[in-house]
């Protein structure tokens, strides 16, 4: 019987390399937080300002396109950022992560280098790593799209409830042919 605090070799814990880096981490998190309220901020003020055009209010509508613009500006200075901490952070990791694996494969056995082939171990090694920040990411962006979208669905509900249900109804659908076609896909690509 396995103890509690004994590690399962088999498992690999990729949270210890993201801890050493979570001041980065949180400074890349706190301008993915902000980018969310620029998005929903974009789609209500773009609105507001085709709504004093359409009344008349010019200058009104001027000055919330300034600020739009600014906006748009800051957001753009901070995905700077943004990119080059991700790729400070995602490379200091892939490369922790590559050495440890490394390490991994010296304490494995010398029959499993002969009964697999070498090259799978270096590929391994090599490609995996990425893999799993790329993974991350991937999925904090995804993340990111959602909430984005349940905010922009929430304010258009709440101004007016019947144009909110017809995009909840129109996303349901989409959500709904877009299941079919991967599953009409992957039944296509078994034939």
């Amino acid at each position: 019987m396995k103890k509690k605090n004994q590690a399962n070799p088999a498992r690999f814990n990729f949270w210890p390399y993201f801890k050493k880096h979570k001041l980065l981490i949180g400074i890349w998190l706190a301008i993915l937080i902000i980018d969310i309220g620029v998005q929903t901020f974009y789609g209500i003020f773009a609105g507001y300002i085709l709504a004093n055009i359409s009344s008349g209010l010019y200058i009104l509508a001027i000055k919330q396109f300034v600020i739009m613009f600014v906006a748009i500006i800051s957001v753009n200075v901070m995905y700077f950022f943004q990119n080059i901490i991700y790729c400070r952070v995602s490379n200091r990791i892939v490369n922790e992560m590559r050495i440890d694996i490394a390490n991994q494969a010296f304490k494995i056995a010398g029959k499993s280098y002969t009964d697999h082939k070498t090259s799978n171990f270096t590929q391994r090694i090599a490609t995996d790593p990425s893999t799993i920040f790329q993974k991350v990411s991937s999925f904090v962006s995804y993340i990111q799209q959602i909430i984005t979208c349940v905010i922009m669905i929430t304010y258009i509900v709440v101004i007016s409830p019947s144009v909110g249900c017809l995009a909840i109804l129109a996303i349901l659908c989409i959500f709904g042919m877009e299941k079919l076609r991967k599953k009409h896909y992957s039944k296509n690509k078994r034939e």
